[in-house]
């Protein structure tokens, strides 16, 4: 309404003059029950009109169908009273309010109220208007406008006389796909880009990458040359791979924890002036562990050479210190800074020649002072094996072996099985297991093993993760000799989802892999019979109890002596509904099904008698299509395709032999 001018005069009512006839309203309205405090009209849309009264009550109108009565109120400020409104320039939907002594200005997006509430409704149960966004002025507003060319500016006059040009920082519109990629816009932009991979795409990835039951194989997966690289689960991996048995992939159920705590009695065993700890149980958990007994150098030396094998001299330098063999591990670090030219492995080198536990103390500590000083920059098995030689004394101190993150804790726990009394041993054990669960780390797992044990662990895992793979896989090997329900469950939920993500092939293969490591379980072959079309049950007689069945459906009954196919069972009806089978479409006699492994029909046999010859009557088989469904013997319908192309059924024009042809060839 180009030509129309609002007007309130400080009164309840709105009144609309068309400017080339000024003398009466063209539209005069109640706009309120209170005072009315501001008005404004729309910029984008002539027709709307907005009003604000001191009951903190803003309505909206559209002018061209209000007559006599405001169409619906719209926002509600209990406790303030608005002084000045105003429509966005550039929004038909945003509209910006100020209020009596306050120095806030709420920007609302009229298009987003659910619901319009009458004037009538005013009270304590309509809920306060919620602005998009807020701008905040040094001190209360008087007055403001929006900028003509710029929609995120706002010119806005204070109580202090002063002009303020503000930026309205409004919220941006963000679009999520399911494919983990978020678009939005920025003013005239529009920019797409990648966010953090959901878990969903984390566990599809994966599985379509290989990751099963395979130990070895997930750590390929997981090594840092991989796309899929995860250090964390590198490590757990690893261990699981060692814990296995054989080949096989049998899982060691050993747990450290309750290892120790079955036997606590240890005998202590001096080495120079260090003391290291040993016993039958703590030998059984180095194992599991991946160390040896300090007695047997060929395995020492065999066990350092693994680490060289891979190029992890510092791990293997580290490793044989802590097998107390420094000369191996001196020769160790000599031959690997002559290969890599490195001269920090020639500077540790050094430091370990120079270390002597027969030298006074003083000279000790200034060796431990020195090599301190240089082991805030080496690896982190160096900067351990340093610190453990330093720790050498009478009373000595491995906590910063012990707490060193950087350091697998898996060799960690070695360490304290080697070198830790039986009272620090299990304080140690219990801190970290305690540790483990709360923080869900799989290296808990180290502790407990694959047992029931690890149950806390994994639950505490699959609640920080949402991992539910990692976890369905580890609870796939510990469930081979555990029946926690819990283990079975997390294992089905995998299987289901990978159903419904219609990875089929992919389940399968974890229910295969899954089945190597079920010892106890029996074997189950592949069984595949027809079944009656009016009551969907197996015809195979060995799916029936053994329970002599009704004698008018056979014309020879089993007996006790040896059977041939001359004399073999015929039924030629349903077993459970007792319906006849269909007629052979070629020559209209009776089909029947017999067979090749029936049980003996006597209710006092136990054993079972093979038909002999069943086999070479393949030509009396009971032949279906899959398409049309018409049966027919074997013979006559092979006869019947070498001169004919359609089912031998009258009316019917299914090509039974091409199909059959399609599939043989796919």
């Amino acid at each position: 309404m180009p030509h129309c001018i609002a007007v309130n005069a400080g009164t309840k009512w709105v009144r609309m003059y068309d400017v080339r006839s000024p003398l009466e309203p063209v539209l005069a309205v109640g706009a309120h029950t209170k005072q009315i405090q501001a008005i404004s009209m729309g910029h984008n849309s002539e027709y709307l009109l907005a009003a604000a009264s001191e009951d903190g009550l803003l309505n909206l109108w559209d002018v061209r169908i209000s007559r006599g009565k405001p169409l619906a109120g719209c926002l509600f400020f209990p406790g303030v009273i608005p002084n000045f409104i105003q429509w966005s320039k550039f929004s038909s939907n945003l509209i910006a309010t100020s209020f009596t002594g306050k120095s806030e200005i709420e920007f609302h997006d009229v298009s987003s109220r659910i619901r319009m509430y009458d004037v009538l409704e005013v009270g304590p149960d309509i809920p306060k208007a919620v602005p998009r966004y807020q701008l905040t002025l040094p001190c209360s507003v008087s007055s403001f406008d929006f900028h003509p060319k710029r929609p995120d500016k706002l010119l806005v006059l204070t109580a202090d006389s002063r002009v303020h040009l503000k930026t309205i920082h409004k919220s941006v519109p963000i679009s999520v796909s399911c494919y983990d990629s978020v678009a939005f816009s920025s003013e005239a932009a529009f920019r797409e880009t990648d966010v953090v991979e959901d878990v969903v795409n984390v566990i599809v990835n994966r599985v379509k990458a290989g990751y099963c039951l395979n130990a070895a194989e997930n750590c390929r997966l997981f090594s840092a040359e991989s796309s899929y690289s995860d250090s964390s689960l590198y490590r757990v991996w690893d261990f699981l791979m060692l814990a296995c048995s054989d080949v096989s992939g049998e899982m060691v159920g050993f747990s450290v924890t309750d290892s120790i705590a079955a036997n606590t009695l240890s005998t202590s065993v001096a080495w120079n002036e260090l003391v290291y700890f040993s016993s039958l149980r703590r030998l059984e958990a180095l194992h599991f562990l991946g160390w040896c007994d300090v007695t047997t150098p060929d395995e020492i030396d065999k066990l350092v050479r693994t680490f060289e094998e891979k190029l992890e001299f510092e791990m293997a330098a580290a490793i044989a210190v802590f097998h107390l063999d420094l000369p191996r591990a001196i020769a160790s670090l000599r031959a690997s800074a002559k290969l890599t030219k490195r001269s920090d492995l020639s500077l540790v080198c050094l430091a370990f020649s120079g270390f002597t536990t027969s030298s006074s103390a003083d000279h000790r500590k200034l060796w431990a002072s020195t090599a301190k000083d240089t082991s805030s920059t080496i690896h982190p098995y160096l900067r351990a094996a340093i610190a453990f030689l330093s720790a050498i004394d009478g009373n000595p101190d491995f906590s910063r072996v012990l707490e060193d993150n950087d350091v697998f804790f898996q060799d960690r726990l070695a360490f304290a099985c080697r070198f830790l009394n039986d009272t620090e041993l299990s304080l140690f054990l219990e801190t970290k297991s305690q540790f483990h669960v709360q923080h869900g780390d799989l290296n808990g797992l180290i502790c407990s093993g694959l047992s029931s044990s690890c149950v806390p662990v994994l639950k505490s895992f699959l609640d920080r993760t949402g991992d539910i793979q990692t976890v369905a896989i580890i609870c796939a090997m510990v469930a081979a000799d555990q029946e926690a329900e819990w283990l079975n469950e997390c294992i089905n939920v995998y299987r289901n989802v990978l159903d419904r993500w219609r990875l089929w092939s992919f389940r399968a293969k974890f229910d295969i892999a899954r089945g190597s490591f079920q010892r106890s379980s029996v074997a189950v072959g592949g069984h595949i019979s027809a079944a009656c079309r009016h009551c969907r049950q197996s015809l195979a007689l060995c799916d029936f109890p053994t329970q002599r069945s009704s004698g008018r459906l056979y014309r020879t009954q089993i007996s006790v002596a040896p059977i041939s196919a001359s004399s073999r069972l015929r039924v030629q009806g349903c077993l459970s509904c007792k319906k006849p089978l269909p007629r052979c479409s070629i020559c209209l006699i009776s089909l029947d099904c017999a067979s090749s492994a029936p049980q003996r029909w006597q209710q006092n046999a136990v054993d079972v008698q093979t038909l002999r010859g069943t086999a070479n009557l393949l030509d009396k088989w009971l032949s279906w299509c899959v398409v049309c469904h018409h049966s027919a013997h074997a013979e006559h319908l092979e006869k019947w395709f070498q001169s004919h192309t359609v089912c031998p059924v009258m009316g019917c024009g299914c090509r039974c032999n091409q199909y059959n042809n399609d599939i043989s060839s796919g």
